[in-house]
Order: structure tokens, then sequence, then C-alpha cells
């Protein structure tokens, strides 16, 4: 079985980037919403997203999920896969939650391979928002496989143990200050205050 990464080619113009967000218009008190970012930051945020659903969805069709994403949302990873993993504490199970946030993980790391490859450096955002786009997206393709039906505290179950991996296993994170910054977002979402 082949992996994610195996046959993807690198991103087009990918680069640093951030997800879309917008504010109401203060100007005007019409509740008109402005972008906080360069339409040039916005169009690498959704080549990346585009560049992952490529890596889901091969032919281009939402109905022909990629095999080597199938097969890791049923949590059946390559022994390489398994080896990336092999530092992830706690270890991964073979949860429907584990599955998805492993192969989101999977995903980006093969993204932001594929971009350093072709000279681009991904910014903290357009991982951290690109691959919330692409966790969303694997979790709507798990239920439509039937493998799972996610509670809302599941989905941000998926997102923060995606967190957790990629803090262990990317070759640009630093795992200790990372892992700081993971323990505050956690203690912040228990508090209520994220």
């Amino acid at each position: 079985m082949a992996g994610i990464g195996s046959a993807i080619m690198p991103p087009q113009g990918a680069a640093d980037n951030e997800q879309m967000e917008t504010t109401p218009d203060q100007e005007t008190g019409a509740g008109e919403e402005q972008p906080n970012v360069t339409p040039e930051e916005q169009a690498q945020y959704d080549q990346f997203v585009e560049n992952g659903l490529e890596i889901i969805y091969p032919k281009g069709e939402q109905a022909q999920v990629s095999s080597a994403v199938t097969a890791h949302l049923q949590g059946q990873f390559e022994p390489e896969a398994q080896n990336l993993f092999e530092k992830v504490d706690p270890p991964l199970a073979n949860s429907p939650v584990d599955n998805v946030a492993a192969t989101g993980v999977l995903i980006v790391l093969t993204l932001e391979g594929s971009a350093n490859g072709a000279g681009h450096e991904l910014s903290d955002d357009i991982i951290l928002h690109g691959g919330a786009a692409i966790l969303e997206e694997l979790i709507q393709v798990a239920e439509t496989m039937k493998l799972h039906d996610f509670s809302e505290q599941e989905v941000e179950g998926v997102t923060y143990r995606a967190m957790d991996i990629y803090r262990v296993t990317s070759p640009r994170a630093d795992p200790e200050s990372l892992g700081q910054e993971f323990g505050q977002i956690a203690e912040a979402d228990k508090a209520g205050t994220l």
C-alpha cells in the first residue's frame, strides 16, 4: 500500500500563508466584514487546502477517496508512518479520533515537505488554519465512510490530538515550546476562555 505522500507533486505556489479571517467594519457600523489578511495570503492558504484536497481526492472527485487515506482513517498505517508516530504520547490508539488526527498530520507533513522541497516555507498560520480545514474534511470523509459519527467534543479532540501529534512529529517543531503552547490552549479550553 502506498503512503499518502508517495505520489504527489510539489504544491504550486504554496508559501507563507494564513486563513482569511474577517472582523466587523467599525467605521461603517453596518456589520460589513473586512479581511485581515492580504489577497496573496488568502491565495496561499487556498492553495495549501487545495493541495490537501488533492491528496484526499486524487482524481478530483469527492466520491473517490485515496486508498491510502481510506486505509489510514481505518487505522492501517504503513511501517514508515508507524515509526514516525512512535514518540507520540500517549501512543496512538486505533480510535476514530486518533486515526483522523494522524491522517491529517501525515497530509500536513507531506504538504510541508513538498513546499520546502520547492523552496517555500509555510508559516505557522497556514499550518494551523490549513491543517484545521483538512481535518474537517477528513472527519466528513470518515463519517461518509460510516467509520464513526463524531460528536462536537470528538471533533475538538481530533484537533487537539492532531496538534499534539504534529508537535512531536514535525521536523520544524520545537516539541518543548509547542508543548507549552498546547498546554496553554488546553487550559484555556477547560476554563472556557479559548
